[in-house]
């Protein structure tokens, strides 16, 4: 990435090859999120004594999990960082990391494309029920005899969107109408809630108990947020990755980096949901920086969901 202005507001760290730095979450002052400037990171998150390993590359994120995960979560995790070369890191602390994301769009943008791809890969995992080693631009490969670490490598190659390898006659363009852009500059600095009649009526869809809302492996960029009701995230046929109530946002993966649905999604009880389109959401997306906090939020307890589950 050329324009790197969100490096800003942290700090500078070298580390040698060999170097360990191990955090014990339940102390968050040392909790940073690395940016690999040059060279190479093992980044591991244990739980119990079972590790999920990252092998980041420059122009990769580490350690976002910890750092914007909620805080009771975050202190069932352990994490370790080895470097497995000579390593320039940028790092920010958990409100530099927040300011920088409210900041800098670009930055905002890379940080849920690299959540995005995590969670792709650790539910993965959860369907092939073994320790594979990954990358972001191969399938999985073979698996590992050891159950104990799941490796996965981030390719600094993934951070451009690529479109699906097959795709459906795309959606028409939805560029907001006045109206439609006035509607949304409001829901906006809003807040989400079953009142929110106005943007129902034009955005919202409902659905009964046990409805398919997309199913796995399909197109699709819309964004969904929950009005009222809750949503399971599940692999078919029947493994629960997560349940996500009112005011909780899903779909946001395919809705960035342009991939298939990793998971199915399904109402659980009367469920109402309003739908993004891509020119809608981002709109949104840039009017108020909670909604960028909201997304990285949501994906990294869903991250942590799902390792907890492994």
């Amino acid at each position: 990435m050329s324009d790197l202005r969100f490096l800003d507001r942290g700090v500078e760290k070298t580390i040698t090859k060999g170097t360990i730095i191990s955090i014990n979450t339940k102390s968050q002052s040392e909790n940073r999120v690395w940016y690999i400037k040059s060279g190479k990171l093992l980044y591991e998150i244990i739980k119990d004594e079972r590790a999920t390993s990252f092998t980041c590359l420059p122009g990769d994120l580490a350690g976002i999990i910890n750092v914007a995960g909620p805080d009771d979560k975050a202190l069932s995790l352990s994490t370790k960082f080895t470097a497995l070369e000579d390593t320039d890191l940028y790092g920010w602390n958990k409100d530099e990391f927040f300011r920088a994301l409210g900041m800098f769009q670009d930055f905002a943008v890379l940080v849920l494309k690299r959540l995005s791809v995590i969670l792709r890969l650790v539910n993965h995992l959860t369907i092939s029920q073994e320790t594979a080693e990954l990358t972001l631009s191969e399938t999985p490969t073979k698996p590992v005899p050891s159950k104990s670490q799941t490796e996965l490598t981030l390719s600094k190659s993934l951070t451009e969107s690529a479109p699906p390898e097959s795709q459906t006659e795309p959606a028409p363009s939805q560029t907001p109408t006045e109206e439609m852009e006035m509607e949304l500059m409001e829901f906006a600095f809003g807040e989400i809630n079953d009142s929110s009649k106005s943007i129902f009526a034009k955005v919202g869809i409902s659905f009964n108990d046990q409805e398919i809302i997309f199913p796995a492996g399909s197109n699709g960029t819309e964004l969904y947020i929950i009005l009222s009701g809750k949503v399971e995230i599940f692999n078919p046929p029947e493994s629960i990755l997560d349940v996500l109530k009112a005011g909780e946002i899903f779909g946001e993966m395919s809705h960035f980096d342009n991939s298939k649905r990793s998971a199915s999604a399904r109402s659980k009880g009367v469920t109402k949901l309003l739908v993004f389109s891509k020119e809608n959401f981002s709109l949104i997306f840039q009017l108020h920086p909670k909604w960028t906090i909201k997304l990285v939020e949501g994906l990294a307890e869903r991250i942590h969901n799902t390792i907890t589950q492994l």
